[in-house]
């Protein structure tokens, strides 16, 4: 490894140049993956980026190029040994991304329309406020939050069958519930076409339903500590249900 290659500085925001000096000593140039090694935590937030300028291979720390204008991923790290942000950005595909994030993975407030070169395991992961229609290609293991909402989904399909923090996929197009079989603290699932309950997960603390097409007249045994719901559906007999258990529980 050497200190670092040539770099042609020509139209690349100031911000960023400013940044890259400061910065040289803790990036070691490897020239058999041609790429930087970054000793330190990469912090390129709001630096007016259209690209990234220099090809990164590993960051030993987190990797966050957010609040710029990319529309492509183009020059990040293969491996981030921290969590990796790439949020408010204009990017429409996640490919060229780390395949390795030992933390978390943010992609939430771009034009997304896949998930296509996520990391198959990160620990928490949000595609929030995007355009996507189906989660394929997203992680397959995420150990502590996954957020989809305020996209275009129409179910949770490829979504981890085990959620082991919280699931917030409000503000969709989802009918059911399904292939979610367990969600260790909270499932946000309001503002959606759910139609019925019976698909629904053991959820560790809190459901939040409302604002769903739910069916009054069902009977499903819900299991949470905390059930909110729309007024009418409160008259169900699944609340009804959940409710009296509840109290009983408490007493």
């Amino acid at each position: 490894m050497k200190l670092r290659p040539d770099i042609n500085f020509k139209n690349i925001p100031k911000a960023f140049i400013d940044w890259f000096k400061e910065n040289e000593n803790f990036l070691l140039w490897d020239e058999n993956a041609m790429g930087y090694v970054a000793t330190c935590d990469i912090n390129l937030i709001n630096l007016d980026l259209t690209f990234i300028p220099i090809q990164f291979h590993i960051v030993n720390g987190n990797f966050d190029c957010s609040y710029n204008m990319l529309s492509s991923l183009k020059g990040c790290p293969s491996i981030v040994n921290g969590s990796f942000d790439c949020s408010n950005n204009n990017l429409i595909s996640l490919e060229f991304g780390p395949k390795i994030v030992k933390k978390s993975y943010y992609c939430y407030s771009n034009k997304l329309k896949s998930l296509k070169g996520c990391p198959e395991t990160v620990l928490n992961f949000s595609c929030s406020n995007n355009n996507l229609k189906s989660l394929k290609y997203g992680p397959k293991i995420v150990n502590g939050t996954y957020a989809c909402d305020n996209n275009q989904l129409k179910s949770l399909k490829y979504c981890p069958e085990i959620i082991y923090s919280k699931l917030l996929c409000h503000n969709n197009n989802i009918e059911t519930l399904q292939p979610i079989k367990i969600v260790y603290d909270e499932l946000n699932c309001s503002y959606n076409n759910i139609k019925s309950l019976k698909n629904c997960p053991n959820v560790g603390t809190t459901l939040c339903c409302y604002s769903n097409k739910l069916d009054n007249d069902e009977f499903v045994k819900i299991n949470c500590k905390e059930f909110i719901c729309d007024d009418s559906y409160k008259k169900s007999k699944t609340y009804r249900y959940w409710e009296i258990k509840h109290k009983l529980k408490n007493i």
